[in-house]
């Protein structure tokens, strides 16, 4: 039997924020070693710690800008393909991981994937905890993928006849990310 891998759900909220803060959890994507976000992230929850968001803010607000995030453009086949990668301002991560990781909602989050479990279906993209000492970096996570989505599915194919299967060719390309944050923009009369 495989050994199942120990998700975000299974720590407590202080332990989840802990996890989020990582260098590794913020930007996943691999980057070459001596880009290292620990010093950032540290500076950014010392400095806000507890600190209301809107206490943080001055006149303007991060929607009022479009360039809040980094974007980067990252070769996804080594031709032509491109995949639009964002790396989040600091600043707005810590807020976001803060709110998320605060207690009461943390066990509201838990609650809602224990209460919407159900048995035929697998929430197998959940962020994973790293091993205490991996052959390679993110082992870990490369393994459960391979166990939850390669190995399961082999399984499944075992007990259905027929297979549905779909791929979406370089969607990232078709998608505009000026467009979602045009609709998420509040609507000035």
């Amino acid at each position: 039997m495989k050994k199942q891998a120990t998700t975000i759900l299974e720590l407590n909220h202080e332990e989840a924020l802990n996890f989020l803060m990582d260098t590794q959890q913020f930007c996943s994507f691999e980057l070459p070693e001596y880009f290292d976000f620990q010093k950032v992230l540290n500076f950014v929850r010392t400095t806000i710690a507890e600190k209301p968001y809107d206490d943080c803010l001055s006149d303007k607000r991060p929607d009022d800008f479009c360039d809040t995030n980094m974007n980067i453009l990252m070769n996804k086949d080594g031709r032509y393909g491109i995949r639009p990668i964002t790396l989040p301002n600091p600043y707005l991560y810590y807020f976001m991981a803060r709110e998320l990781c605060e207690k009461t909602n943390w066990m509201r989050i838990k609650d809602c994937f224990s209460h919407f479990s159900v048995p035929h279906i697998t929430a197998c993209a959940l962020p994973v905890l790293p091993e205490e000492k991996e052959p390679f970096n993110k082992a870990t996570i490369i393994l459960n993928w391979w166990n939850q989505m390669e190995q399961r599915s082999l399984e499944l194919s075992l007990e259905y006849k027929y297979m549905f299967v779909t791929d979406i060719t370089n969607c990232y390309g078709s998608v505009n990310p000026q467009t979602i944050e045009a609709l998420r923009a509040p609507v000035k009369p």
